[in-house]
């Protein structure tokens, strides 16, 4: 049917199937260059602020649209290598979430420091939870992910 180039998969698929395959791709490269244009936008705002551990876990986790949007592309285009790119994008997933963690413990450290109500004037651990704390008991989840349709 086709040799083992790319170029020659791309006509085989068009030759197939082209009603099916020109709407995918160009939806798919649309999406893309959406995403890249959107997230280079974002990355450079971020760029902007100073230094500091804070920026670099939003630089990490602001990296994933990009990742995501590029291996489903090239998942489209070249379907033998979907596994590699759907094992990159779980382990990019795992990586975002790390750093989305520790950005949120490093937000609740920062308040915990500012906070100069605390009873606990001695370890930030102790101050951290002691603010956790203060909320008193609340449910995790007020209302379902999806309001009116999980009724």
């Amino acid at each position: 049917m086709y040799e083992h180039d790319f170029r020659s998969y791309m006509h085989a698929c068009y030759r197939e199937s082209p009603r099916l395959y020109a709407p995918v791709w160009a939806a798919s490269i649309a999406a893309v260059v959406a995403v890249c244009i959107l997230s280079h936008n974002h990355l450079k705002s971020l760029r902007r602020q100073p230094i500091s551990a804070r920026q670099q876990l939003y630089l990490s986790i602001a990296w994933m649209p990009i990742v995501f949007s590029l291996s489903s592309a090239l998942s489209i285009f070249a379907p033998r290598s979907a596994l590699l790119w759907w094992l990159l994008q779980q382990q990019y997933e795992a990586f975002a979430l790390s750093a989305f963690g520790s950005l949120l413990f490093l937000l609740l450290a920062l308040v915990a420091r500012a906070d100069s109500s605390s009873a606990n004037v001695g370890l930030i651990g102790d101050r951290m939870l002691s603010l956790l704390a203060a909320g008193g008991r609340k449910k995790h989840f007020a209302s379902p992910p999806v309001c009116c349709l999980c009724k």
